[in-house]
């Protein structure tokens, strides 16, 4: 049982990500992703409104039209 949780571990060294060891890939992953904070913009887009102002130009279209 102990053989089998420390396979993982060994697998571990061997592997190279683009030219990084194992732990170099992990601790730049741990940088990018949890220490280094990502600045999200929020832009909100009111389809209720975008809607209302196509239906405002086809009824001046047709208006225009008549």
């Amino acid at each position: 049982m102990c053989i089998l949780c420390a396979v993982p571990f060994a697998v571990i060294g061997f592997l190279k990500y683009n030219g990084m060891t194992a732990e170099k890939f992990i601790s730049a992953w741990i940088k990018s992703v949890i220490l280094t904070p990502n600045r999200l913009t929020f832009k909100p887009k009111n389809l209720y409104y975008e809607e209302m102002i196509i239906r405002e130009k086809e009824k001046i279209k047709q208006i225009k039209m008549e």
